[in-house]
């Protein structure tokens, strides 16, 4: 697949960053909540990034309230990671700099895993207007 997307998750839930938010292979189980063989997961309780290239890094905690935003670039297979409003890990999708590269397959599908059971978010595809901005170049939502 190729395309650039962009979705946002609002944490409702989440004090303290109990939940994993990304994007995993069409084929990968959604029962994983930290190991993925496609794709990428942001960690909410300590901030960091893992890709299934192994790219790891720190984008920021997150915690309930929070609007995080995610673009990506299928046909290159790169994310870019934001929150409340500004691009964070080094990431500008609209510049298309400092994507990282999440390996695996161009053929992902967003994905959520609560770390706690009081743990609540929600997916905005485009159903509903955005908090910010899509960045241009981007399509609003996810094919």
């Amino acid at each position: 697949s190729s395309g650039l997307y962009y979705w946002e998750v609002t944490i409702n839930v989440g004090a303290g960053g109990s939940c994993n938010l990304g994007a995993i292979g069409t084929a990968d189980s959604l029962t994983t909540n930290t190991s993925i063989s496609n794709g990428f997961n942001l960690r909410g309780g300590n901030g960091t990034f893992v890709t299934a290239n192994g790219n790891t890094g720190s984008a920021g905690t997150y915690t309930t309230g929070d609007v995080i935003m995610f673009a990506v670039d299928l046909a290159n297979t790169l994310v870019y990671f934001g929150k409340n409003g500004s691009w964070l890990a080094s990431t500008n999708p609209v510049a298309q700099t400092g994507g990282i590269n999440y390996g695996g397959s161009t053929t992902i599908k967003p994905w959520y895993s609560p770390e706690a059971n009081t743990a609540q978010a929600t997916a905005n595809f485009g159903a509903t207007p955005f908090v910010y901005p899509v960045p241009t170049g981007f399509t609003a939502g996810f094919a």
